[in-house]
């Protein structure tokens, strides 16, 4: 959970590994990223912004697949009131010569 904060966080992944991410962003900035280094590789990043009455909030997800037979898929969720700012940012890429791989991206905002 980010509250209040600004934070910057970067995971490499390796052969065959399975990582679940889940963030919870509260008037906060954070930019997280990802990347899948190894074959047989699983990421699974799953991130909620709330509104709330004055809520700022930044999340920018960046995943980058640089091996073959490897499967990502993040998921931003946002529910935006009339009085908050929330902005979503996901972008993946895959690499030259990568075969076989899963990239899912859904950005998703509930206006109130």
């Amino acid at each position: 959970m980010f509250d209040g904060s600004q934070q910057q966080k970067s995971f490499t992944l390796g052969e065959n590994a399975d990582f679940l991410y889940a963030m919870f962003v509260k008037n906060s900035e954070v930019l997280l990223d990802v990347v899948v280094e190894s074959e047989a590789s699983k990421a699974q990043i799953f991130v909620f912004v709330p509104a709330h009455e004055g809520a700022k909030s930044v999340v920018k997800v960046s995943s980058h697949i640089q091996a073959s037979h490897s499967e990502v898929r993040v998921h931003l969720i946002a529910i935006q009131s009339e009085h908050s700012h929330i902005q979503l940012d996901g972008a993946m890429s895959i690499g030259q010569h990568v075969e076989g791989v899963v990239g899912h991206l859904l950005e998703e905002v509930v206006l109130l």
